[in-house]
């Protein structure tokens, strides 16, 4: 099966979203995302690596997709989530308490300690979660926080997308999960979202963009197939649930050389396995 290609790749996509985000002639725009979703201005005084550092050989390195650090040192950390399994929630909260211990190493007192923001863009909560949740370390039974320095908030993109666009934050918010039509509608009459909508349809038109956008497409099909196919057979064991995943796989119509590539089971078996052999 040739690589998964889209006639038009939304802004959420993680190479599509860092392209935009992290290139410093759009800093205006990722102001416009800060201020959409914490209604705060920043003042960006860098957008910082968004390699988490490995502090020993065995610990798996950590790619946040976008953080910021402002003129008060405050820490603003943007995910883009495009599944909403509860794994999501662990890696995302395993992202920011990691760069939380980090800032206390690298503090010289905790006076000037910084705020530690995420901002979890969700595109697939279903209707019974809010617009907006924000998430702290509380008691909740004395409702006495234990720190304010540590703040998460998730955007249930999906949900805002199906109000009124009354205001330039719930308009920018959409757009990042807008086809070309729906942006060209949504981005009409103001110039940052004009200016958006243009940086969005000339990655689109980008060759070499849209190789990585598919393979991207690509992988997250098959991580999505193997995080659902591994949670139905828990209970099962490894040839249970690797037969399982697999036939997952084949159900979503993806050839047997890219479930090969992703599972290291020979082409032969995978056949078999197609066949009912």
């Amino acid at each position: 099966m040739p690589k998964v290609k889209k006639d038009f790749y939304e802004a959420k996509y993680d190479l599509m979203f860092k392209a935009i985000f992290l290139n410093p002639d759009n800093r205006d725009l990722l102001k416009l995302l800060l201020k959409s979703t914490i209604n705060k201005d920043v003042e960006i005084e860098k957008v910082l690596s968004p390699e988490i550092p490995k502090h020993n050989i065995h610990i798996k390195g950590k790619a946040l997709d976008v953080i910021v650090r402002d003129k008060n040192n405050d820490i603003y950390n943007i995910e883009v989530n495009l599944v909403s399994d509860d794994y999501i929630r662990i890696r995302n909260a395993a992202y920011i308490f990691t760069k939380f211990g980090d800032e206390v190493k690298e503090s010289e007192n905790y006076d000037n300690f910084p705020n530690i923001i995420q901002i979890n863009l969700s595109f697939a909560l279903n209707k019974n979660y809010p617009e907006i949740s924000k998430y702290e370390l509380i008691d909740k039974n004395n409702k006495r926080k234990f720190t304010d320095k540590l703040q998460i908030y998730e955007f249930n993109i999906a949900k805002i997308k199906q109000k009124e666009y009354n205001n330039i934050s719930s308009r920018f918010l959409s757009a990042l999960d807008a086809n070309k039509e729906e942006l060209s509608t949504l981005c009409k009459g103001d110039e940052k979202m004009e200016k958006f909508e243009k940086v969005v349809n000339n990655l689109n038109s980008d060759e070499e963009m849209i190789e990585f956008l598919s393979a991207e497409k690509e992988e997250l099909i098959i991580n999505t197939i193997k995080s659902r196919s591994e949670k139905q057979g828990i209970l099962k064991g490894e040839k249970e649930k690797e037969n399982l995943i697999i036939k997952n796989m084949l159900k979503q119509n993806l050839d047997v050389d890219t479930i090969s590539k992703y599972t290291d089971v020979p082409i032969e078996k995978l056949i078999a396995i197609k066949e009912g052999k």
